[in-house]
């Protein structure tokens, strides 16, 4: 959440700080997706449903706490036999191929 008030603030000089702190390659990706230009812009879309931009409160849940790198889930092992860490990130990689 630092990352975030800093980018929020602008200041250039306290980034580059945070940046060099930035060790692990997982945060160092999700520091360079929240410097990207627009890259809070979903959280400004109106919920529409009729034109299917709106996210039930699971769904929004997921989304901020992947963003921000907090613990998704309980670790577990995934149906597929591979273990499920606390962000859910196997349960991300599996998604296109889970069928409702």
């Amino acid at each position: 959440m630092l990352i975030i008030t800093i980018i929020r603030l602008g200041l250039q000089s306290d980034c580059a700080r945070v940046e060099a702190l930035v060790a692990d390659a997982t945060q160092k990706a999700r520091y360079l997706a929240l410097m990207a230009p627009h890259s809070g812009d979903w959280l400004l879309a109106l919920p529409i449903t009729s034109c299917g931009l709106r996210l039930d409160d699971e769904a929004v849940r997921v989304a901020i706490g992947a963003r921000l790198g907090l613990s998704l889930c309980v670790p577990h092992k995934c149906n597929c036999g591979a273990e499920v860490d606390a962000e859910a990130r196997h349960a991300m990689a599996e998604w296109p191929d889970i069928r409702l």
